[in-house]
């Protein structure tokens, strides 16, 4: 059965510097979830090199876009047991990073937090002195942390009236990509991050190799209609240093998923094939070996892949 197409609408300027000239690099479809039939088009600002949507949907279409299956909302429940084991382990790393920017008794919020997952990685392993908090617009993820014991925000962080202390550090992971106004977003952070705090962004990027091969149409971190802006090491750095952010660190993760994606949709629409595209599955334990395999040599020769963390410091 056909999906619908969705309401839609064009983007006039570019959100990191306000350009309206822009240049199509590629278009795609909903090729994981096909939620809808739109073809979606993707420019690139001919003054910053900021890429992102242009078509963008509605936000009156999100609970289409982001149907229940969507995995993030469920990630124990649909990945294979072994990777998801994995994946705690690769959370379980990042908070090595948060051990050499947060001091003792730091105040550390992560915006976009859904589950909590990464916060309650943090509350295990960090240190027992951090006071931790997840800002999110889901009434659902906001109760779950509560069960955990750790404090919850509901709300647009963009938007929201903040009561609670000025944080020390401020985490947006694999968020910044879906959100309408990256540009407010990253203010707001650097007007409530103390003096001297930090602001660590993960995002996919668009430096890959999975990214450069698979542009035109099938690259995995397109995750059409659902990643709205998509970031360079240098669009990002642009970003943060126009609202006053310094570059700390910049440091690239493994993203084998993008790959598997990657091909997902190559195969699914190309050779018009569903029996192999699922062979790409994240939930097939074989492809996601050898694409982390293949991922991690491709980063120990050419340094970059398509998952990308910058750690900026609000000066005192």
């Amino acid at each position: 059965m056909t999906k619908p197409a969705i309401k839609t609408f064009l983007i006039e300027q570019c959100n990191n510097c306000g350009s309206e000239e822009f240049l199509q690099i590629a278009d795609s479809n909903d090729f994981e979830y096909e939620t809808c039939c739109n073809n979606f088009k993707h420019v690139q600002c001919q003054n910053c090199g900021l890429i992102f949507l242009y078509n963008r949907p509605d936000l009156s279409t999100l609970p289409i876009i982001y149907p229940k299956q969507y995995r993030p909302y469920q990630f124990k429940k649909v990945l294979n047991p072994t990777v998801s084991k994995i994946r705690d382990l690769v959370q379980k790393n990042k908070i090595n990073t948060l051990k050499k920017y947060a001091k003792d008794n730091s105040f550390i919020i992560d915006v976009g937090c859904g589950s909590g997952t990464l916060l309650n990685l943090i509350k295990k392993y960090g240190y027992k002195s951090w006071a931790l908090g997840g800002v999110d617009i889901s009434e659902d993820s906001i109760d779950l942390l509560h069960l955990n014991g750790i404090k919850g925000y509901l709300g647009r962080f963009e938007s929201m009236h903040w009561t609670a202390p000025m944080p020390d550090i401020i985490i947006m992971n694999q968020v910044i990509e879906h959100l309408d106004d990256p540009y407010a977003v990253t203010q707001k952070a650097f007007e409530l991050l103390k003096p001297g705090g930090h602001f660590i962004i993960e995002t996919p990027s668009v430096d890959g190799l999975d990214a450069k091969w698979f542009k035109n149409r099938y690259w995995g971190g397109w995750h059409t209609p659902r990643h709205w802006t998509l970031y360079s090491e240098k669009t990002l750095s642009y970003l943060l240093k126009k609202i006053g952010f310094g570059i700390e660190e910049i440091s690239y993760l493994l993203s084998p998923t993008f790959w598997l994606q990657s091909l997902h949709h190559y195969t699914k629409e190309e050779l018009n094939s569903k029996r192999i595209a699922i062979l790409f599955d994240n939930k097939f334990l074989p492809s996601v070996f050898f694409a982390t395999i293949f991922d991690l040599t491709l980063k120990i020769i050419y340094k970059k892949t398509s998952n990308l963390r910058i750690v900026a410091r609000k000066p005192l």
